[in-house]
Parts: structure tokens; C-alpha cells; sequence
């Protein structure tokens, strides 16, 4: 899991930082040696262990407050192994080492600034404080947060009413829709679409919805780390094209095309028979090298789906094992020659993503689900950072879908 998370989570940040965080690895392992020496064998091995998972935390997903909590924990590290030295040199040694994680520390805190959440004012402590004896007040405080945080959620009675004891399910993340308009959620076993980074949590959230289908799903055209919405759980991504329509229901700003969150939500409805019509598809297999175009040839009324696979090579286990992949992006040329970057994620990539058509924004999204077919793309290739972190070639399987005309379901 942590391999995975490493390649579809991962985010590059400051070399400066990196290089700083290495340098407390390398010391605090020594440190942690010296302890081993001193007879605490057992002991140093669960710091270490710690030391690798805060460090896989703070600088796979490379942001600020990760490598907050990397900074915190080199610290707490350091002072639970101080005790178990016993020479003298070596205390020395654990000393300088907490100056040292200490300034360290300070150079990861100091970019964020007063407007980090972590930025702690005199008011700010004190009213914590007066949290501790008066939990009254800080359930109060708690509540109040929470309810400004959920108003900005509130729908439309108009649509509200429509779901009204329907299960229904959120695409991608908006859970908290839930808590605001007092809806029935069922939601998929992987909550956020972009957690289901890998075939098997994909898998999964489709087979929930293939055998519990949903009355209604509310979907935002949304990703995360650049990525293409399309390309997040693409398995049950696809299943909720092909068997989901746009509901009749459309907020005004939709009808005008302005869109202002919540109301850019779309409102689908299960259809009775799938929009795609079963049987149909064929397959072509093809291979393609880095940083190569691959053609799409796409029919009238059809999708194509490409099965991606990504394979690495024996440094790239080894690497994105101890630290992290660099992200794979996805090249593609549009049919009216623009051109458009996104993120694709090896891990779960060869369940079948949409390639044929890709909204740029969230009007297109509009007319993708109103089985209009726009962002038509004319080719796409990949490219890495280090391309030497997997085979030279990518293998792709084609599957073209045709789409059912509306009045035929």
C-alpha cells in the first residue's frame, strides 16, 4: 500500500527541504545505531521504523504540513533516544543532533507564515487553554465552525427534493453535501474517488455500484495534482457514464453557463438499461515508447477506453518502495490542435480510461453527460521526470463503446 501511495500520491516539493530531511535520516540513524549498541536493539528499531514512515509521509506527498509532522516526529525521535545512551560521547552526539533537528525544524516552519493553520497567536493560546477547562465552550466554538463550513453545501430545495429518500452517492469528494441537505448516502467503499489509486480499491467501488446501483449521484467535474477527473477510479468512472443520464433537473447558472459551487453539481439518475451498447466493443492492442503520439481513430457515436499499463523496472520497485515515483503525465492533442497535460496514475490505469474525449472544464463535462462527445482527442503520449523507473514501452489495449441515442432507453 505504501508503494502504491508513493507513485499515485506523490508530489515534488523543495530539493532544500528534501536534501535537509535526508541529512536527519542519515544522523538520526546513526543515532539510533548508537542506542543499538548500547543494548537496546528492540527499541531502536521501532524508532526506526517510525523515522521511515514519518519521512514517507512528509516527502512522498511533499506539502507543508507533512513535513511538519516529519519535523515533529525527528524530534520526539531524538528525545526518547537520549535516555538510552550511556557514553558520554554519544550523549554529546544526541545533543548537538536535537540542536540541529530543532533548527531544521524552524527552516520547514518559517515559509508558512502567519496565514499557516499551524500559526499559533497569544489569543489563539489562550482560548486553547480555556478549551481545557471548559469543554462546553469549545464544543460551542467546534459547532459554530462546523455549521459556517456547511452552509456554504446547501442545495437548491429544487434538487433536494428530487433525491428525497433516494440513495444516492457523491462523486468525487463532497461528502459533506451529506451532513448539509440531510441526504440517504450510500456511499462506495472507497469514499473519495482519488483514493482508489490502484485496479483493486477501482474495482471495488464498481463492483458496490454494480450490484447496488445508486438512484442518484451527484457528480462535480473535479480532480486533484492536475489530474483529469476521467482518470480517477476510471473502472467505475466508466459504469457511471454508460448506465447513468443527466437528469432534467439543471441549476440556472448551469442553463447559462456560469457555474458557482454547489450548484456546478450535475444531478444523475440511473438509467433503466445501459447507455453503451453491450456486445459491441472491440479491441486493439498496441505498444508505445515514451514521449511518442499515439494516434486515436474514433468512430460516430463511440468512446474508446485504453487499458494502460505502466510497468517498472527493478530500480523503479526498489525506489518508489524507499521514497516515492515522480508523477506521469499524459499528453493530449486535442482534434482542434490544443493541447493539455494531465496526470495519470499507473496504478490504476490499465481498469480503462476515457481517451477519446476530454472535457477541459465543466461545461464540457455538461455536454460529455448529455451524450454530446465533446474534447474530442486526436492523440496522447506519456512522459516522466525519470522515465528510468519503468519499461521502456507502454502496452495499451483499445476498447471503443458505442453510445445509445437518448430516446432509446
Amino acid at each position: 500500500m505504501a508503494s502504491n501511495y508513493s507513485s499515485a500520491m506523490s508530489l515534488i516539493g523543495s530539493r532544500r527541504e528534501l536534501f535537509l530531511a535526508i541529512s536527519e535520516l542519515i544522523l538520526i540513524s546513526i543515532l539510533l545505531v548508537l542506542a543499538i549498541r548500547a543494548g537496546n536493539l528492540g527499541f531502536a528499531l521501532a524508532l526506526f521504523l517510525c523515522l521511515f514512515l514519518a519521512f514517507k509521509h512528509g516527502f512522498v506527498r511533499h506539502s507543508a504540513n507533512h513535513i511538519i509532522i516529519f519535523s515533529w516526529c525527528t524530534l520526539i525521535i531524538i528525545s526518547l533516544s537520549i535516555p538510552k545512551l550511556r557514553a558520554v560521547g554519544a550523549r554529546k552526539f544526541s545533543y548537538l543532533l536535537y540542536l540541529y533537528a530543532l533548527i531544521v525544524a524552524f527552516i520547514f516552519w518559517i515559509p508558512l507564515g502567519a496565514n499557516s493553520p499551524r500559526s499559533v497567536t497569544p489569543d489563539m493560546a489562550i482560548a486553547n487553554l480555556s478549551h481545557l477547562f471548559n469543554v462546553n465552550s469549545l464544543q460551542a466554538s467546534v459547532r459554530a465552525n462546523s455549521n459556517k463550513n456547511l452552509a456554504a453545501e446547501k442545495l437548491p430545495t429544487s434538487m433536494t427534493s428530487i433525491v428525497k429518500d433516494k440513495r444516492i452517492d457523491i462523486v468525487p469528494w463532497e461528502i459533506s453535501l451529506v451532513a448539509t441537505n440531510n441526504l440517504n448516502w450510500k456511499p462506495r467503499p472507497i469514499l473519495q474517488s482519488y483514493s482508489a489509486y490502484t485496479t483493486t480499491l477501482d474495482n471495488i467501488n464498481f463492483k458496490s455500484l454494480a450490484t447496488e446501483p445508486r438512484d442518484y449521484i451527484f457528480y462535480d467535474f473535479s480532480a486533484i495534482d492536475g489530474r483529469h477527473p476521467f482518470f480517477d477510479d476510471p473502472k467505475t468512472f466508466s459504469y457511471i457514464f454508460c448506465n447513468y443520464k443527466l437528469n432534467s433537473y439543471l441549476p440556472k447558472s448551469i442553463e447559462q453557463n456560469k457555474f458557482s459551487y454547489p450548484t456546478n453539481l450535475l444531478l444523475l439518475e440511473k438509467l433503466p438499461l445501459s447507455g453503451c451498447v453491450p456486445g459491441v466493443s472491440t479491441s486493439k492492442t498496441s505498444t508505445v515508447r515514451w514521449n511518442n503520439s499515439q494516434h486515436i481513430e474514433v468512430s460516430d457515436r463511440s468512446i474508446i477506453l485504453a487499458q494502460i499499463k505502466f510497468t517498472y523496472s527493478l530500480f523503479g520497485k526498489i525506489y518508489k518502495s524507499l521514497f516515492r515515483s515522480p508523477p506521469v503525465m499524459m499528453q493530449v492533442t486535442y482534434a482542434d490542435g490544443s493541447e493539455r497535460d494531465y496526470r495519470i496514475i499507473p496504478e490504476n490505469s490499465e481498469n480503462g480510461v476515457i481517451v477519446s474525449h476530454l472535457p477541459k472544464d465543466a461545461n464540457e463535462a455538461l455536454s460529455f453527460f448529455r451524450r454530446q462527445l465533446p474534447a474530442q482527442v486526436q492523440s496522447f503520449k506519456f512522459h516522466a521526470t525519470n522515465s528510468l523507473l519503468y519499461s521502456p514501452t507502454i502496452e495499451i489495449n483499445f476498447l471503443s463503446l458505442h453510445i445509445r441515442l437518448a430516446d432509446s432507453y
